[in-house]
């Protein structure tokens, strides 16, 4: 039984406190940049109110759909066709709107946010996509812009550390990339080095000395990058598979997680890339390309029938073990958040005590087939995209 791939959302909630959003004004077929200001969320399905999984309210996408979604500092932030929405993450209401629309893939894998600020790479209309914008999350105001040279195009911008945004940068004819390193005070390319694997992948952790890319073609490779100049601090070229929902979710026990995919997960220290542990063993379908998701103290392995919750470590026994699936599990996703694990497939979200396994909910997604669902979960709510493809909703369901 395969899963398909699907990118989690970017700087997971676990390493970085991001999740996400919806909400907003009546389910009228709109672009999210014409909601009224200040406009209350639609109200869910009668129900218990507070009840687990229960719809609290909800926010229509428009006719282009919704791009992506994240939430940050107490507001939940959608990314649509026209721009970028700011709501209150409970009760949905919007505080802020603007143009600025990502050109990438919305705000959710080539966006970043640090201490507050969105950082994407898009623009007003008839931008091109060599600006890069600074936007406060509290207010949506753009705190500054950055440009890059004329032959050039920014592909992505992943978050600050040390004091520089980092950002994948390409040239014309898309022959190479690059990692510049931005300062955030002055604007200034600090240093700009040759992209690893031609890498369009940065995982900027909280903090730390390093950032991390991995191969551009199937996610295998992975480079550590010393912030000060760029240089190679270690390099793995034996990982044959490295999921970003792996990569971009942190540590888990303070390992950085790789997997071949097939049999085997490893921890690598994420100073010097040693493998601190592996593990292999677990009973899984054959003919499987299992992934991958991390929590802080637990990952959970996902073989398309079977979600299994495993302690960092060589031990492959299950803490706990899940059905969560009767066919193939179009882009499968999952993050742990509050004590709970959220995992998504064949079209439905469901939510287990991340402790022991129980099933808490279910609840109906958009129905897709080869399309990333976005979803997410913060504060006491769980988001996630509902409705009619391409013209569907984020719902928000108690957590």
């Amino acid at each position: 039984m395969a899963i398909s791939r699907r990118n989690m959302v970017r700087g997971s909630l676990v390493a970085a406190g991001l999740v996400a959003t919806g909400c907003g004004s009546p389910r009228a077929a709109q672009p999210a940049g014409a909601v009224n200001p200040g406009a209350p969320g639609v109200p869910g399905a009668p129900g218990v109110p507070g009840a687990p999984g229960n719809a609290a309210w909800s926010f229509p996408g428009g006719e282009f759909g919704i791009k992506g979604l994240r939430c940050s500092d107490g507001v939940v932030l959608i990314g649509a066709a026209l721009g970028v929405v700011g709501l209150d993450p409970a009760t949905g209401r919007q505080r802020w709107v603007t143009t600025v629309s990502a050109t990438m893939s919305g705000i959710d894998h080539y966006a970043g946010i640090t201490d507050g600020t969105l950082y994407l790479v898009g623009g007003e209309p008839k931008d091109t996509m060599r600006r890069v914008y600074a936007i406060d999350v509290a207010s949506g105001k753009t705190q500054w812009t950055f440009e890059t040279p004329e032959g050039t195009y920014a592909t992505g911008a992943y978050g600050v550390l040390g004091g520089a945004l980092y950002l994948v940068v390409g040239h014309a004819g898309g022959t190479r990339q690059e990692v510049w390193a931005v300062d955030t005070v002055n604007r200034s390319v600090r240093w700009k080095v040759p992209s690893p694997s031609n890498s369009d992948v940065i995982h900027v952790p909280g903090s730390g000395r390093l950032i991390y890319t991995r191969s551009r073609a199937d996610g295998g490779n992975i480079t550590a990058l010393d912030i000060a100049d760029g240089a190679v601090v270690w390099s793995r070229t034996d990982v044959s598979w490295a999921s970003t929902s792996v990569m971009e979710s942190g540590l888990t026990g303070g390992a950085l997680l790789a997997s071949n995919r097939r049999d085997t997960v490893s921890g690598l220290d994420p100073e010097t890339g040693a493998t601190r542990w592996s593990m292999t063993g677990l009973p899984l379908a054959p003919s499987t390309d299992f992934q991958v998701y991390c929590g802080p103290d637990t990952y959970y392995v996902c073989d398309g029938t079977t979600l299994f919750a495993l302690r960092p470590g060589g031990d492959h026994t299950p803490t706990w073990q899940a059905d969560v699936s009767h066919g193939d599990a179009f882009n499968a996703g999952g993050f742990a958040d509050g004590g709970t694990f959220y995992f998504l497939a064949e079209n439905t979200l469901r939510a287990f005590d991340a402790t022991t396994g129980a099933s808490r909910w279910t609840h109906p997604t958009v129905t897709s087939a080869g399309y990333d669902v976005k979803f997410a979960a913060a504060a006491g709510h769980c988001y996630v995209e509902t409705g009619e493809l391409f013209h569907g909703e984020i719902t928000a369901l108690t957590a």
